[in-house]
């Protein structure tokens, strides 16, 4: 063993300043400086063979655990390196794709249209993002599948024969909505069932009045029209089988001699109690706030998607942009919730299907509220827990954590009060 071995000469130092028999600490410690001359490439021999054994198999299950985690922490670190760069090549090519589509859109005219469309054929592959779509294999996969259609419609087979045989075109617009979307479309009448009493005036009118540019701006499209034309339902269905289309009323209809009550999350909670838990109003720590109150501010119609966009990484205004451009739909057009219409969304859909429609996350809606004499504001989120609905508020966005393993996301809603297309 090398006599000049720092640690060596420390350890032995210490033995004669104590005058205590460590004969065993030295050795180890000699051990550990043979190992340190090791990683300086100085090399020498083990003379105690027993006793490196010994070591060797007391720290063998310590250097297992060492190299276990650095095999893991390398592509960790490499990935908490690169996240970052990732997000803003992100956020740097969504701008230059807007940038560019705002001036082809301004030299329209003066551009040959086939080069037009064949820059749009460019951009369509880097614009990729959830979406509605109809694949190839779905035309050649179609089949009869009006079985759902007779669970939902309840006066009678013979009318149900009627509407089978007619094109979807010869329908009037909520017969078609009802024959392709079936038990996810809910409107006015449905929501008549749900309740128990007819709705109000005004949002029957808005409904009826909106279905028009509804249906213009969701199935006249390029990638829908010629399914709609040919009745290839299937096709139609499986594209929006993870989405839902329905009525948001202004006003929850009451009994006869009731008036209807404002859409606010008190008067759903009193009106659809099922999806809120048994707790008692009084016991609600937002019940005294405003967003309690505060209803649906006109009737519209929306198409909700099952399937949350996670804002992990990104904020919520880039996530909705990413999905109007992905659609081809007016960034307007594409809303995030107030906790108003994600309480409302969620329990009408449940009373609906029977079961929770929505991929459980923490929903961030765009309300916000500032509680006693705090100045900055808390955003409202909301999430499911032990089958309740659960409405919290936090300052920023509620990242995921071990404790609370839900992600933070923003649910979309396609709101429809004109026509839709960019």
């Amino acid at each position: 063993m090398n006599d000049d071995s720092p640690v060596l000469e420390e350890s032995t130092t210490l033995q004669d300043e104590t005058e205590q028999p460590t004969s065993l600490k030295v050795k180890v410690l000699g051990l550990a400086g043979k190992l340190s001359d090791l990683v300086h490439g100085e090399h020498g021999l083990v003379e105690d063979s027993e006793l490196s054994h010994e070591v060797a198999l007391s720290v063998k299950s310590y250097v297992d655990r060492l190299h276990c985690l650095q095999l893991l922490l390398h592509p960790i670190e490499s990935v908490i390196r690169k996240r970052g760069e990732i997000t803003e090549l992100r956020t740097s090519i969504l701008a230059e794709v807007a940038e560019i589509e705002d001036v082809s859109d301004s030299a329209s005219d003066l551009v040959a249209p086939a080069l037009l469309n064949e820059l749009k054929s460019e951009l369509s592959a880097v614009k990729k993002d959830r979406k509605l779509f109809v694949s190839d294999e779905d035309e050649e996969d179609e089949e009869d599948d009006d079985g759902e259609i007779e669970e939902i419609e309840e006066e009678g087979e013979s009318k149900d024969r009627r509407q089978k045989s007619l094109p979807l075109l010869e329908l009037p617009i909520a017969e078609r909505l009802l024959r392709i979307l079936g038990s996810i479309f809910v409107g006015p009448q449905r929501l008549e069932e749900i309740f128990g009493h007819p709705l109000a005036a005004q949002d029957r009118a808005a409904s009826e009045k909106l279905l028009e540019s509804l249906w213009v701006s969701l199935f006249d499209r390029p990638q829908f029209r010629p399914h709609v034309e040919a009745n290839h339902l299937a096709a139609l269905r499986k594209a929006f089988k993870d989405y839902a289309l329905l009525f948001r009323c202004s006003m929850i209809p009451g009994a006869p001699q009731e008036e209807p009550a404002p859409c606010s999350i008190k008067h759903i909670r009193e009106r659809l109690p099922a999806c809120f838990g048994k707790g008692s109003a009084r016991s609600l720590w937002y019940a005294k706030l405003p967003f309690y109150t505060t209803p649906i501010s006109a009737p519209h119609w929306a198409l909700v998607d099952r399937q949350y966009l996670n804002c992990t990484f990104k904020k919520p205004s880039i996530r909705l942009l990413m999905y109007a451009r992905a659609n081809d739909l007016a960034p307007k057009a594409i809303r995030q919730k107030s906790v108003v219409e994600d309480v409302y969304d969620r329990a009408v859909l449940e009373a609906a299907l029977k079961s929770p429609f929505f991929d459980n996350c923490n929903s961030l809606t765009r309300t916000k509220y500032v509680a006693g004499k705090q100045k900055s504001g808390k955003q409202v989120f909301v999430y499911s827990k032990d089958d309740a609905l659960r409405i919290t508020g936090k300052r920023g966005t509620p990242h995921w954590r071990p404790g609370r393993a839900l992600w933070p996301g923003v649910l979309v809603s396609v709101v429809f009060e004109a026509k839709l297309t960019s």
